[in-house]
């Protein structure tokens, strides 16, 4: 008896001695490492390193709160725990969102979250019980999975770099003129195709497309994009070939743009040119091997967003500064902020050009993306910030549409007026390739699934011979023309195909 009342002394002394840090820490040094192990090539370790510090200092934060509704350590280190399991691996709750309305209980992700916190906060609350066993194991399992983790990345660290395949399937053929043109490749995120924009917009685009005509460019008509989501897009044109994904996979899942990822790292486009001589420029948001990315955010996550990517935090951090300002009713933090992402594309530009007009005797390769009209819609067609619009905590199909085609028709005259000075400073002998990722992505007919994917589709070439863009063609045939124009290689075009699922 005495001995028993001695251990149960004992017992509780170490509840009180321990803090619990230990379970929060271990699960997001867990996440952080399973992240950077499914993207190691593409993430530098200072990356992973700053979002690890960020992310155990907000559960740290979040135990010293939760610490004064529970008083004790140890339960107060449970909660967080399972609140951060929920925030980090939020991809469970949606599916099981999912899950839940096939079978007729309509309970949004949200809901599901604060129902699944709500319960464990009851759960903790009430807890009396060490349950040690059950921290034991949970301990076992922490340390197995990080050590699991560790030699995973390891193992990636002292294996062969991947090797990246080129479109040449013999060595590159020496030009009559002795050098090669410089290229450029102009991205507009979810430009949509005219054909679209007359028929849902009753906006034909012939002022635009006739701008592109007297620059001498070919407009395709009709083109489409392979997918309508610009990560599985853009590995699509960069590659020359359609995502391959295994038996059964989604193509639209959350695995799928992980391997699009990788897929742009280590894409044809820009190891070929870089085996024609070329000196590449990368200013898009993709990190390309040897080739950082320009920038970054949530809606192409990349950078730190690709380790918190689907997690709580990804759909948080980034909006939380239009939420605070919002909710201060402060328009200037507002303006300030939307401002800065338009800014970023007039960089870009600013940037190209600039480069453009070095003259070298080696030509370049140069890839834009540029987030342009993409959400959120930022300025009207003057260029001035559609506060009016951006301000509204909600608006009507219609109003999106309309500041959609404002975006747009901005986006036209910023286009046209930086490609005509590109021609200037090139001399006319460079190939620019200006596409769109994906067209509108918003369903704008329940009947009409395939207006998403209609797109923008021209191209300049010096010589003015660009018989081989046909009407209807798809992104995924755009270097493959290129380069056997470049090459005099004939590489086989692909079937033109729209990836619905």
């Amino acid at each position: 008896m005495m001995n028993q009342s001695h251990d149960m002394i004992a017992e509780q002394k170490q509840i009180k001695k321990e803090r619990g840090v230990f379970y929060f820490s271990m699960l997001i040094l867990f996440f952080v490492l399973h992240g950077w192990n499914s993207f190691f090539e593409v993430l530098p370790a200072p990356v992973v390193l700053k979002t690890f510090v960020a992310l155990q200092l907000a559960a740290f934060i979040y135990w010293l709160t939760t610490l004064i509704l529970f008083k004790r350590k140890i339960k107060a280190a449970i909660f967080t725990f399972f609140s951060f399991f929920f925030f980090l691996f939020f991809d469970l709750i949606q599916t099981v969102a999912v899950t839940l309305h096939k079978n007729g209980i309509h309970l949004s992700e949200w809901t599901l979250l604060l129902v699944l916190l709500s319960i464990t906060l009851a759960v903790v609350f009430f807890w009396s019980k060490p349950m040690q066993k059950l921290k034991a194991f949970c301990r076992a399992l922490l340390i197995v999975l990080v050590i699991f983790e560790s030699l995973s990345l390891i193992v990636k660290a002292v294996s062969p770099q991947q090797k990246t395949d080129s479109f040449l399937t013999a060595a590159p053929a020496k030009r009559h003129t002795g050098i090669y043109p410089s290229v450029y490749l102009i991205v507009l995120d979810e430009y949509a195709g005219s054909e679209t924009l007359d028929k849902y917009f009753n906006y034909p685009n012939n002022r635009f497309l006739y701008s592109l005509d007297t620059l001498g460019f070919r407009v395709v008509k009709n083109a489409g994009s392979n997918y309508h989501y610009t990560v599985l897009s853009m590995a699509s044109i960069l590659n020359g070939e359609y995502v391959k994904l295994p038996a059964g996979r989604l193509t639209y899942a959350d695995e799928s743009y992980r391997e699009s990822i990788r897929d742009i790292y280590y894409n044809k486009t820009f190891s070929t040119f870089s085996e024609l001589q070329y000196k590449l420029y990368n200013y898009s948001p993709f990190p390309i091997n040897g080739y950082p990315s320009k920038y970054t955010n949530r809606f192409l996550p990349v950078d730190y967003w690709l380790l918190l990517h689907p997690s709580v935090f990804d759909r948080v951090v980034e909006s939380l500064p239009y939420f605070i300002a919002r909710r201060l009713g402060n328009p200037q933090q507002l303006e300030r902020l939307f401002k800065k992402q338009v800014l970023l594309n007039n960089q870009i530009l600013d940037e190209v050009l600039a480069e453009a007009q070095q003259k070298k005797n080696t030509p370049a390769f140069c890839y834009m993306h540029l987030m342009m009209p993409h959400a959120p819609y930022a300025v009207d067609s003057s260029g001035k910030l559609n506060m009016d619009f951006l301000t509204r905590t909600g608006g009507t199909f219609q109003q999106k549409k309309d500041a959609y085609l404002q975006y747009l028709v901005y986006a036209n005259n910023k286009v046209t007026s930086f490609i005509t000075q590109l021609k200037k400073q090139t001399d006319g002998n460079a190939v620019i390739l200006l596409v769109s990722d994906h067209g509108f992505r918003d369903q704008l007919h329940k009947n009409d699934e395939l207006s998403k994917f209609n797109s923008l589709a021209a191209v300049y070439l010096p010589a003015g011979d660009s018989i081989r863009w046909y009407n209807g063609m798809s992104n995924v045939n755009q270097f493959r023309i290129i380069f056997s124009e470049l090459t005099g290689q004939k590489l086989p075009l692909l079937k033109d195909s729209m990836v619905l699922k």
